[in-house]
């Protein structure tokens, strides 16, 4: 029994490096999410085309990204959400799955969050995307 005692020092020595490695590795990326959020949210609001602008991006930790959108022409009460969904899921995973700028995010199975908010400001709809959608 003496024997197994040296072994599960080492053991538990390995996975305690290999946490902290870890821990630290997922602590620098969180702060880069956060970061790139910061960065990307000095610019914004901003339109897109005649009926999109762009409010944001917020980092939720520890691992997800919601995009907030709003359609300034448009009411909640006269959007057929289902629609909506099968229209603009495909573009959304489509551009996740081949985006240059999204490669870390892939890299990082992070969630992505997009709400489409009405001209009112009352959400129309959204979109959960987790890496089994864009894998």
């Amino acid at each position: 029994m003496m024997r197994l005692k040296p072994v599960t020092v080492y053991i538990g020595t390995f996975l305690f490096i290999m946490l902290s490695f870890g821990c630290s590795q997922q602590v620098k990326y969180e702060n880069e999410l956060e970061n790139v959020c910061k960065n990307i949210n000095a610019k914004c609001p901003k339109m897109l085309d005649s009926e999109t602008r762009f409010e944001g991006v917020q980092y939720l930790a520890p691992n997800a990204i919601h995009y907030k959108y709003t359609l300034v022409n448009m009411g909640a009460a006269v959007v057929d959400t289902h629609a909506f969904n099968n229209s603009l899921w495909p573009g959304l995973v489509s551009n996740i799955k081949v985006s240059h700028d999204m490669k870390k995010l892939r890299e990082h199975e992070t969630t992505l969050f997009y709400s489409y908010f009405d001209k009112s400001s009352r959400l129309i709809y959204t979109f959960t995307i987790t890496a089994n959608d864009y894998k």
